[in-house]
């Protein structure tokens, strides 16, 4: 009996084991189910993607409740978990249709969002009618403040004034400076959240050979003359200036053809030659010229041009496919499972050039409304968060949180040359 027990033990071990690692390294599923609560029914799609190659572990959600679907993506850790709604508050009058999904453990990921004329939106960052604000009102664990920007602490340095209670941890901002460049996070919490990281001997006022590439600034040696070897580098999780070396001289007769991955791409209109500076390996290698043609990165294919065709930085490129079509943008951001694309519309109405709207890769006809912008040059995409500048002020964006005010700058107002990053450790 003591045999048979032991081995009916080690079977089970063996099956819970096996279903472990087997749920540990799937690819994910994809359900779906009927959810009722008191007074609704909803039909749910369900999809977990996990463990796929270029794709980033999520869950996506489509909600059907009477004639419209709501679709959204969440990036959390529910453990692999199925079912993991756990509620779902819901409103519908003639013109507006809202939700409001509770998580298992009573999880809140995002705000209230409504539908409206085909658009989704989210309640604390738009105006709505008084019956889905009292509908808001009466949810008992809707937290409001959560949403809003807390823009009642701050810390001045300079022309810089942070809003601490918008910074979000892990989160490491820069902005630029005339010496070198401010970093901004909670880590500096005990110099006052922004460290001021001098680099020149000299006030720069102009250094277009600079830029943000991940957790690095990178900038040319501008203390040099007329012609450098080197770039200067900030880690913004450590403040810490290093140096890239070149075995080239590269002239200030240069400029950035873009960024791709953790390499700046660099042509120098002088010598006609082209650089990859590898902020990781810490390399600046040429790899266009004359004979070989100049590369440029042009809706995720590598073409090559030679030195007459690329004058006047009319071959810059961003490191995301972009189309366009009549008076919309489209950027991609992400693969085929994860991530989103973006659409800037031209705005007529407002002071701001452009409505940003979002949509998940999976559902790529749903819009969702995000916020108003000058420029799409001025948008900075981290994980799910959105850093963005209007004016003399960088907001962040997220799901999560929704829109808060993150640092002003007055400087930004008149000079172009500064910029400014953000990194997620």
């Amino acid at each position: 009996m003591k045999r048979i027990f032991h081995s009916l033990l080690a079977l089970f071990v063996f099956i819970v084991v096996m279903q472990a690692l087997f749920n540990y390294f799937s690819k994910g599923y994809s359900l779906e189910y009927t959810f009722f609560n008191d007074t609704n029914e909803f039909e749910i799609k369900e999809v977990y993607t996990a463990n796929v190659k270029n794709e980033k572990d999520n869950y996506y959600f489509e909600i059907k409740a009477g004639e419209n679907v709501f679709s959204f993506q969440v990036f959390d850790n529910f453990l692999k978990k199925k079912k993991i709604i756990e509620d779902i508050r819901y409103y519908k009058d003639s013109e507006y249709e809202c939700i409001y999904p509770i998580f298992i453990d009573d999880t809140i990921i995002f705000d209230v969002t409504c539908m409206h004329k085909g658009v989704l939106y989210e309640v604390s960052q738009n105006e709505t009618n008084d019956k889905v604000k009292e509908f808001v009102k009466n949810l008992n664990n809707y937290d409001y403040t959560r949403w809003q920007s807390k823009e009642d602490k701050t810390k001045e340095f300079g022309h810089i004034k942070a809003y601490t209670g918008n910074l979000e941890k892990n989160h490491y901002i820069g902005i630029s400076s005339y010496k070198g460049t401010y970093t901004i996070n909670t880590q500096n919490n005990l110099i006052g959240f922004v460290k001021d990281v001098p680099i020149f001997k000299k006030d720069v006022y102009k250094y277009p050979l600079s830029t943000y590439v991940g957790q690095y600034y990178v900038v040319a040696d501008y203390d040099s003359v007329q012609v450098f070897n080197n770039f200067n580098t900030v880690d913004l999780t450590t403040n810490k200036i290093d140096k890239i070396f070149s075995n080239h001289q590269i002239s200030y007769d240069s400029y950035i053809l873009g960024v791709y991955e953790n390499s700046i791409y660099l042509y120098d209109q002088m010598y006609k030659k082209e650089y990859e500076i590898d902020v990781d390996a810490k390399t600046i290698l040429e790899v266009g010229n004359e004979t070989t043609k100049i590369k440029v990165l042009e809706n995720g294919v590598w073409n090559r041009y030679s030195p007459s065709e690329i004058k006047n930085n009319d071959k810059t490129f961003i490191n995301y496919p972009t189309t366009s079509i009549k008076n919309v943008t489209k950027i991609e951001m992400g693969n085929v499972l994860s991530g989103y694309s973006y659409f800037l519309e031209e705005n007529k109405k407002s002071e701001y050039k452009y409505k940003v709207y979002r949509s998940n890769i999976q559902n790529p006809e749903q819009k969702t409304y995000l916020f108003e912008i000058d420029s799409f040059d001025d948008m900075y995409f981290v994980d799910d968060y959105i850093y963005y500048r209007n004016g003399k002020s960088i907001y962040s964006y997220s799901i999560k949180s929704g829109k808060k005010l993150i640092l002003t700058n007055s400087e930004l107002t008149f000079n172009t040359y500064i910029k400014f990053g953000a990194y997620i450790k």
